[in-house]
């Protein structure tokens, strides 16, 4: 992966060989490195790490949504037809992988139209979330829990937060917390501050975006619209 990034880098500085070059153009790196600010400055350790995380830390974790959403399809017929429906109305009926691509191409804001999938997409993380998040105590940190209880960690201690547990919370998230409801991600509907599936700003996940775009992508491909 490291000569992958001086190769990107050698073909930015001299453009006429970057047809000889067999890296690809246009993906993520690229998009780093033709940054005005962050390109010209970010190491090549910097940017092996971004790489990675964006690689392989989102690898499992997407891998493992869709696999988690199609379960809870296959459970929940209503969901799976609505599903259906909205993937014909959007992209037309019997469409091939390859022809949807070709309209997402055409146009990138197109997936934006798929509400109920997103909402799917988000339900089956809230149940089964493939991470959580973790925090690193600093000096004199304190923080007092739900129950009245204060606990002062040394410094250095991880603590990890059970995204699991929050988000089968009947407190946070109401009686049928427990079931599968994508209607509760649809518009109008406010989503509860316990939702955790990529933790929250300033430290969200950089990595939520393309999460749900690979999540989109691949059950098309997958033919959940065949019956």
């Amino acid at each position: 992966m490291k000569a992958y990034i001086q190769a990107k880098r050698e073909a930015q500085r001299h453009p006429h060989k970057l047809l000889q070059s067999k890296s690809s153009a246009g993906d993520i790196l690229d998009l780093a490195l033709q940054d005005a600010e962050y390109g010209a400055t970010a190491s090549t350790s910097e940017l092996l790490d971004q790489l990675k995380t964006f690689l392989f830390a989102g690898h499992d974790t997407t891998a493992a949504t869709i696999c988690w959403a199609f379960y809870f399809l296959s459970q929940h017929s209503e969901s799976l037809s609505r599903l259906r429906k909205e993937l014909d109305d959007v992209f037309g009926v019997n469409t091939s992988p390859k022809q949807v691509a070709e309209m997402l191409i055409a146009e990138p804001k197109l997936h934006s139209k798929l509400e109920f999938a997103l909402a799917v997409i988000k339900e089956s993380l809230r149940l089964e979330p493939p991470a959580a998040p973790a925090r690193e105590a600093t000096a004199n940190y304190r923080f007092t829990t739900h129950s009245g209880q204060t606990f002062d960690p040394p410094e250095g201690v991880m603590m990890y937060l059970s995204a699991w547990m929050l988000h089968r919370n009947k407190d946070v998230w109401g009686q049928d917390a427990e079931e599968f409801r994508p209607q509760r991600f649809m518009s109008g509907n406010p989503v509860p501050w316990g939702y955790l599936a990529f933790s929250k700003r300033p430290r969200d996940c950089i990595g939520s975006s393309l999460a749900y775009l690979e999540v989109y992508c691949n059950r098309h491909r997958a033919n959940v619209r065949r019956k």
